[in-house]
């Protein structure tokens, strides 16, 4: 597995259905391989990538102090600036959920001031 530079277990599932695949290889090896010394996909890959499970998260605070350095005015920017390259991993994407027991309101995590508008008679 580690010799075809697989990046993803997404990727490895492909793999095994290609008319190429070796038929002396278990095609899921999570279930095979259990309690045979497996340890995760990305040990089995020989991948750098660390689920989300796994991560060691920044602080509530810290988080926060990122997410106001960039600026950003809505959550909508937010969502769309997790899903840019160069994003930091040790940050969750769902703050709001990860963060449950210290979060508020996306204005407050963000740093702006939600802006109220008036109905027009």
């Amino acid at each position: 597995a580690r010799s075809l530079n697989l990046k993803s277990y997404e990727e490895w599932r492909e793999h095994t259905r290609s008319s190429d695949f070796p038929t002396d290889v278990h095609k899921d090896p999570i279930r095979f391989y259990k309690n045979k010394g497996w340890i995760d996909v990305t040990d089995f890959l020989g991948t750098s990538y660390v689920s989300t499970k796994k991560r060691k998260y920044r602080s509530f605070k810290e988080a926060r102090k990122y997410a106001r350095s960039q600026n950003l005015k809505s959550g909508r920017e937010w969502v769309e600036h997790t899903k840019k390259q160069g994003f930091p991993k040790d940050i969750p994407v769902g703050v709001e959920k990860f963060y449950k027991d210290e979060w508020t309101t996306m204005p407050d995590f963000l740093g702006y001031t939600r802006k109220l508008y008036k109905k027009k008679k």
